[in-house]
């Protein structure tokens, strides 16, 4: 994956149009495959509940874009279980193979329309660019909040940097989310082959209260012990 300075020239109208079109191809697909379960006399309902989903998102992007202070909007939002939707929506409008590993709940500080516009941005790029091998993501804790690792068996960046979308917009949205919720990016090759993206979102309220109310009780029970 690679960016350039061309990135910030992306027009806001463009990358919206991106986003809604992967959505719609979603949309679609879903569509067909409750056809076809119709037809053979199966219970459809499944999917009718994932196809709601997907236009309940589009809504919500429709919200999102028009408040201009989308950045400000931050909360609590469980980490684990959007990397897990943003799987399964890649999922259903392409024959990839992603793997979500965490034991959840995990929760950051972040946009969660963002941060699942970004996830699902980088692991059909990851499948895009893994020659068919299974997308790997990884959800768990760190020292500053939560880590989210999204690695491929592709070719890796090589000599020339890190690559990128066929379009570059994906990979905009992905800078975009990160600049506009304070999260931190990393991309470096993977040993053995592939190359690995590392996203660091920052601690949620509930997790920061519970630090700082575990490290009181510590201090507290150090003071009685002495």
């Amino acid at each position: 994956m690679h960016w350039n300075d061309d990135d910030h020239a992306v027009e806001p109208l463009a990358l919206l149009a991106h986003e809604v079109m992967r959505r719609l191809a979603a949309v679609r697909v879903l569509t067909e495959a409750i056809q076809l379960t119709a037809g053979r006399g199966d219970d459809p309902r499944p999917l009718a509940e994932r196809l709601a989903g997907e236009v309940g998102d589009l809504e919500q992007l429709g919200r999102h874009v028009l408040d201009a202070h989308r950045q400000e909007r931050r909360d609590d939002a469980d980490v684990l279980a959007i990397a897990a939707q943003a799987a399964e929506t890649v999922r259903a409008g392409a024959p990839a193979v992603v793997r979500v590993e965490g034991a959840g709940p995990l929760w950051a500080r972040t946009n969660a329309v963002l941060l699942r516009q970004a996830l699902e941005n980088l692991i059909e790029n990851a499948h895009r660019h893994g020659g068919g091998t299974p997308v790997e993501v990884v959800v768990r804790r760190s020292s500053g909040g939560v880590e989210v690792l999204v690695m491929d068996r592709g070719p890796g960046m090589g000599k020339a940097g890190l690559r990128r979308d066929g379009n570059g917009l994906g990979l905009a949205l992905v800078r975009r989310f990160v600049e506009e919720t304070g999260s931190g990016m990393l991309t470096a090759s993977r040993a053995g082959g592939g190359t690995v993206v590392r996203l660091e979102l920052p601690a949620a309220g509930r997790q920061a209260v519970g630090s700082r109310a575990n490290a009181l009780a510590t201090a507290e029970s150090e003071r009685e012990a002495g």
